[in-house]
């Protein structure tokens, strides 16, 4: 079976929880990594990376953005608000989708972004 990451928004009862518990069901070996480990003020950053470009510039300290990923078979990306230019890039040269069904609400998202998924 495959094995894959899967980053996104810790928690029960979102679309990341249904995803890696339905691969887990599938046989596959799933890792998830919680984009938001470390930030203390979950609402507000988001808020601010979504809304604010000035913002995006703090987000290089956040563990997300620090961490070494390894290369596995899939990496989904939930959204990914909080992953800085830099680590799409790094992503990019692994199997990296985004996957993200509410593009149209937050188009600051994808402004020159898209182009690091190449799947």
């Amino acid at each position: 079976m495959a094995n894959i990451t899967v980053i996104g928004a810790g928690g029960v009862y979102n679309a990341e929880y249904f995803f890696v518990k339905s691969l887990r069901s599938l046989g596959n070996s799933v890792q998830f990594v919680d984009q938001y480990e470390g930030v203390s003020r979950k609402f507000l950053t988001r808020f601010l990376s979504t809304r604010f470009r000035p913002y995006r510039l703090v987000l290089s300290n956040l563990p997300i953005n620090r961490r070494r990923f390894e290369r596995v078979d899939l990496i989904l990306v939930f959204k990914g608000e909080l992953l800085t230019g830099d680590t799409l890039s790094r992503l990019s040269e692994l199997n990296t989708y985004l996957f993200y069904t509410d593009t149209y609400k937050f188009p600051i998202l994808l402004k020159n972004r898209l182009h690091y998924f190449r799947g």
